[in-house]
């Protein structure tokens, strides 16, 4: 099972960013898990993925062109 999210940075301080996730609001998360040369403004695209095994993986890329439009 796959669930695509849409993350906009608000900001990143002391190892943690503020992200505004659709439908939850703001969200705190640790910094090491944004790609690097993530900044405050940037659009992430968030795919989480379960496999049969119980385990749960995150990918998350910049998405530029969204970043761009926003």
């Amino acid at each position: 099972m796959r669930v695509t999210r849409r993350w906009v940075v608000d900001s990143i301080e002391e190892g943690v960013a503020a992200v505004h996730e659709e439908g939850a609001g703001l969200v705190r998360v640790p910094a090491w898990i944004l790609p690097p040369g993530t900044r405050e403004g940037d659009v992430l695209a968030v795919e989480q993925s379960a496999g049969a095994d119980g385990a749960s993986s995150l990918r998350i890329a910049i998405d530029r062109a969204a970043t761009e439009d926003a």
